[in-house]
């Protein structure tokens, strides 16, 4: 994970050092751009609960900046709630900290990502 992590920074270290040209050639501003890094799946650890697995990768989130860790599972999670109110157009979607500390934002963006890349 922490190769992962370090690979992901340094794509972002490589963003800001050709930002000018980026923004230039391909009219994209990179100021803000984050990573997400996706690991494993909680069942390949059946010997470790979720919920332990859950909250280390928090805690570890807490410490990043511009780039978070998900295990498959949550991604999966995050597009379904995501996916399930846009829907049925509730304003009651989950709050940040009722999502397990995520920020809808991202949750969006990963959707959107997802969806761009299948063409729909």
């Amino acid at each position: 994970m922490h190769d992962a992590v370090g690979q992901a920074i340094n794509y972002l270290v490589g963003l800001d050092e050709n930002r000018e040209k980026i923004r230039r050639e391909l009219g994209i501003e990179t100021r803000r751009a984050s990573a997400v890094v996706l690991i494993g799946h909680p069942e390949v650890q059946p010997d470790v609960p979720e919920q332990d697995i859950n909250e280390a990768l928090r805690t570890f989130n807490s410490h990043m900046s511009r780039v978070e860790v998900l295990t498959y599972k949550e991604l999966i999670d995050n597009a379904e709630r995501s996916l399930g109110s846009q829907e049925a157009g509730s304003p009651a979607a989950p709050s940040p900290a009722e999502d397990r500390g995520r920020r809808p934002s991202t949750d969006q963006r990963l959707l959107l990502m997802s969806m761009d890349r299948r063409g729909t």
